[in-house]
């Protein structure tokens, strides 16, 4: 796993250093590093604009020779790159006004640029192995470089944000000049006049995939943040993110669709999850069936060291645990024209991590700018859902090939969270914040299908289903230094509706293949109270869809094949407008195309055992638009409280899953088996066993 890591941190720095040369293939070798400095233009796409005082407004050209004094602006479009003759790139991205200082010189800390308004990409490289000194500024912020990586944004009211990549870069505040940090790789800082600099772990998960990131270095859109190590990060560990994990419950409830991790075995059929997706295939049962599930799971972590561990009573840096029982039964009455039946289930999970440093940056809440202290940070997290189904569907015809079910679903769910931090200067100064939130949701939802036999090979079925959610969140106590803050709450509510379609059929008796397509839209709207944002309310709107193509194939009698092909798309719009003067906030789109690919085999070894492998592969494409505007004080925010650039961000990612399964077939209806899967070191494995128990009573 370790390797693993190691491998993608390797691919994702050649990678870097492709595109950037890539981008400088057009410009002249760098010169020596006695001669005078020179930038010149190594691309260029749409209209920037190029002026000084000297020099009057004209288009930008590849091969232009920038001077100290000339300004740029891609205000009306488009971005352009400057190589300088030492190697170093800079992006200039849309949006921006640049201004070129006196890099030429050359026995000082070489001012490069300030930036004005945008968002510009920099890469300084060491010059012959040894440090490359450049500075850039901004209307907020004076940035020191040696050799690095990083982002600079400057948004509409100056305040700057700086995202390291590579390196190390020291950022001061320019109203207030004793605010001095040193930022790492993965970290971020936003720069306020006369305010402390506020740190912020850079990148974002959470969807289907997205396990990795790299920033498009091409122009075609800003960079996208990267995760890294938070260890130096002021509040990187900061409770203050429950809003956020609870914003990722919802997600998890709401989104019970099929996804890339659902699209499989679309061949094969299995009346009891079939029949809780249509009720119409309720009628394939012709005596009362029921099947019992118990599905406990955990998820594998690292190991702590000696300090960590006197601190917890079983040593482990996180536990990860879920378990899973669910009964289903099927009936057909004595007509045998209808049927009925349902499902109950129930899931629970806790998580409870412990992370313990002892050279870590302090928060400037409680300690003054660039202290370093031991950070003791926990985490608990424990979820619990109910959820139940009722079906009855009526068959028709002579031979009961046409049905028509209606059904209902819902769920119920809960959970907790408790974050806390403890912090400790070198001198024995204490500061502590601790949050305790509850979350819930509910979830309504009635379904409507019809399904028909064409043969006894051939079966097509088609749903429809409307739901109702409600989801609410807020913080029972947040307290710092033990003395009581202020609260979040984040009520919700929305509508769904879906529309899905499935056929299967059998070619040869060993072959056999099926198809799918599925429809869903949502429309959730958010009341936002939090003390990092004015009031605001937050609507979100969710179209997505999905299809696959499955086969099946059995080798042997013993010996099964299965390949799925699958694909579909989710479009998310976000509005945000503020409570007090109805003004919009934040607008903001991300779509998420996706193709996958899974092969599965299983196979009998022996009399009662049998094993079973898959690998899924999963190409996505995640896109954001994203646009702020200042509230009634000014401030550009994201509903996190945080302040991101404007623009389009667009990531590629590849992602892979394995499942690998041992079981024993103890008896015709009675299974057990033992699941292990990996994403390939992205994170920690998970362990799953299932135990499953079918029965069948006689005919009526």
């Amino acid at each position: 796993m370790i390797a693993a890591r190691e491998s993608a941190r390797i691919l994702a720095t050649a990678f870097r250093a492709l595109i950037f040369l890539a981008l400088a293939c057009t410009a002249q070798p760098a010169g020596a590093q006695d001669k005078p400095a020179e930038a010149r233009i190594a691309s260029v796409s749409g209209t920037p604009l190029l002026s000084s005082s000297v020099r009057a407004r004209t288009a930008a050209k590849r091969g232009d020779v920038l001077s100290p004094g000339d300004e740029i602006d891609t205000r009306g479009g488009g971005y352009l790159t400057i190589e300088l003759t030492d190697g170093s790139l800079v992006v200039v991205r849309p949006g921006s006004r640049v201004l070129l200082k006196d890099f030429r010189a050359a026995n000082t800390l070489r001012e490069l640029f300030e930036v004005l308004l945008g968002r510009v990409l920099v890469r300084i490289n060491h010059f012959g192995g040894k440090p490359n000194p450049y500075r850039i500024n901004s209307p907020t912020a004076s940035i020191a470089v040696r050799g690095t990586e990083f982002t600079v944004v400057v948004d509409g009211v100056e305040d700057t944000e700086v995202i390291v990549y590579e390196g190390l870069v020291e950022v001061i505040s320019l109203s207030s000049p004793q605010n001095q940090v040193l930022v790492h790789p993965g970290q971020g800082v936003i720069v306020r006049p006369y305010q402390e600099i506020y740190f912020f772990q850079s990148g974002t998960t959470g969807e289907i995939g997205s396990l990795g990131r790299h920033r498009d270095l091409t122009g075609s859109g800003p960079d996208a943040r990267t995760p890294g190590d938070p260890r130096d990060s002021a509040r990187a560990d900061s409770p203050r993110n429950s809003a956020a994990i609870y914003d990722r419950f919802v997600e998890d409830v709401v989104d019970t669709r099929q996804g890339p991790m659902f699209l499989r075995f679309t061949a094969y059929p299995d009346s009891f999850l079939d029949g809780l997706e249509n009720p119409a295939y309720v009628t394939e049962f012709s005596a009362p069936e029921g099947r019992v599930f118990l599905l406990p799971s955990f998820r594998g972590s690292q190991s702590v060291g000696v300090t960590q561990s006197m601190f917890l009573s079983s040593p482990g840096e996180s536990v990860d645990y879920s378990l899973s029982p669910q009964v289903t039964f099927f009936t057909p009455l004595f007509d045998h024209r209808i049927s009925v039946g349902g499902s109950v289930a129930a899931f629970r999970s806790d998580v409870q991590s412990f992370k313990l440093d002892d050279d870590s940056s302090l928060s400037d809440l409680f300690f003054p700018p660039g202290t370093t202290g031991t950070r003791a940070s926990s985490h608990s997290t424990n979820t619990s859902f109910l959820s139940g189904t009722f079906a009855v569907a009526h068959a028709f015809g002579e031979e009961n090939r046409t049905s028509v079910g209606l059904g209902f679903d819902w769920v119920r769910g809960g959970g907790s969270l408790l974050h806390s931090v403890m912090q400790q200067d070198a001198v024995g100064n204490v500061a502590s914040e601790r949050i305790d939130s509850d979350s819930n949701v509910t979830q309504n939802r009635f379904t409507a299908g019809a399904s028909h036999d064409f043969s006894a090979k051939q079966k097509l079925g088609i749903y429809y289903s409307y739901g109702f959610v409600s989801a609410n969140f807020g913080n029972d106590s947040h307290t710092l230094n033990g003395q009581p803050a202020r609260l979040d709450a984040k009520p919700g509510a929305g509508r769904s509706s879906e529309v899905g379609i499935r056929f299967r059929g059998v070619l040869t008796r060993k072959l056999f293949y099926g198809a799918q397509a599925s429809w869903f839209l949502l429309s959730l709207d958010d009341e936002l109270k939090l003390p990092t944002v004015v009031n605001s309310h937050e609507h979100h709107g969710t179209r997505e869809s999905s299809f696959a193509i499955g086969f099946g194939y059995a080798l042997r009698p013993r010996i099964i094949f299965t390949l799925d092909l699958a694909g579909g798309f989710s479009n998310v719009t976000t509005a945000r407008t503020e409570d007090a003067t109805g003004n919009i906030l934040q607008r903001e789109r991300k779509s998420s195309p996706f193709l996958s690919a899974h092969e599965a085999i299983q196979a009998d070894v022996w009399r009662h055992m049998f094993v079973s492998g898959s690998l899924l592969t999963v190409r996505q494409t995640l896109s954001a638009d994203l646009a702020l505007y200042p509230d009634r004080l000014g401030r550009l925010l994201t509903s996190g409280g945080t302040f991101a650039p404007n623009g389009v961000t667009r990531d590629h990612l590849t992602t892979y899953y394995s499942e690998f399964g041992s079981g024993w077939r103890f008896t015709k209806t009675v299974l057990a088996e033992y699941v292990f899967s990996t994403d390939y070191g992205v994170s920690e494995p998970s362990h799953v066993f299932l135990l499953r128990y079918d029965f069948r009573l006689g005919e009526h």
